[in-house]
């Protein structure tokens, strides 16, 4: 077993501009370098969150115990000429969304704060909350294809709280499968994806569909997918096997992120394994 180490949360920044205001009409501006902490509920420390802002197309992230440091001067040089409110978001795939404001004049920090202090440092207690837990195991981790025809991976979700989730699943007649999974070479950093398929009586293709499952709190669901070795080609060697699923945010455009940074994505696409989470996986050994 292996666990999803990225804990990098990503941060998002929202400038929102305005004439006047206490918070930023004061005769004091410093420049400043915005720093802080956040914290998981679960108390991993060794995921990096993602930090975001959307209209500076800046997205960033912690360090890999929930640090981060950015300078006022990273937002271009259009930063220095406006006051107003700055959001940060701060998210990981299977926790909220929490944020804090920053206040600026003409680019430079205001002293004037309410999540900040007036040398930029964090401070808001931002502690992101798990809504999902996952651990994903194999029947049988190490599998010779001369031997093998069919590998069976399960994915054991948790619901924390209420969520919605959209992943695919495979349905035809009665049968019903989970579909969408990534296996990344652990020798070469090559990314094969997997979606189930099948054909009716009549030899037409049917492929798998996204579907939107809505959670209740505490509930478990196991997630099955089947592969024979015909649906999936791979070179021998060492596969981490990661599960795609996308929990909705009403609060949150998680949807602009590949547009700001192409490096992520939540689509399925290989850059979704750049978004942190900490879900439990498995590694197959191909021989």
């Amino acid at each position: 077993m292996c666990l999803f180490k990225k804990y990098s949360i990503f941060l998002l920044f929202f400038y929102v501009s305005c004439t006047s205001n206490p918070f930023w009409d004061d005769p004091k501006s410093i420049e400043s370098t915005i720093t802080g902490k956040i914290a998981l509920s679960s108390f991993n420390k060794n995921i990096p969150l993602l930090i975001w802002d959307q209209n500076f197309n800046i997205l960033t992230k912690t360090d890999s115990s929930g640090y981060f440091s950015i300078p006022l001067t990273s937002f271009t040089d259009d930063v220095q000429k406006f006051s107003g409110l700055l959001k940060i978001y701060f998210f990981a795939l299977n926790y909220g969304v929490d944020s804090a404001n920053i206040f600026l004049r003409n680019g430079f920090l205001s002293d004037n704060q309410t999540d900040f202090d007036k040398n930029g440092s964090l401070i808001k207690n931002i502690i992101l909350i798990k809504l999902i837990e996952g651990h994903l195991s194999i029947t049988n981790p190490e599998m010779n294809y001369d031997q093998s025809d069919t590998l069976l991976v399960s994915f054991r979700l948790k619901a924390l709280d209420f969520v919605d989730v959209k992943t695919y699943k495979y349905i035809h007649n009665s049968f019903e499968c989970s579909s969408g999974l990534f296996f990344k070479s652990l020798e070469n950093n090559n990314i094969i994806k997997f979606n189930h398929f099948g054909f009716d009586q009549n030899e037409n293709l049917i492929n798998d569909q996204i579907k939107y499952i809505q959670y209740d709190r505490n509930e478990v669901s196991l997630w099955n997918y089947y592969i024979s070795k015909t649906d999936l080609n791979l070179e021998s060697g060492r596969y981490l096997i990661v599960p795609y699923l996308k929990i909705n945010k009403n609060t949150f455009p998680v949807e602009n992120i590949e547009i700001i940074d192409s490096n992520y994505s939540f689509f399925f696409s290989d850059d979704y394994l750049n978004i942190p989470s900490d879900f439990i996986l498995d590694t197959l050994i191909i021989r």
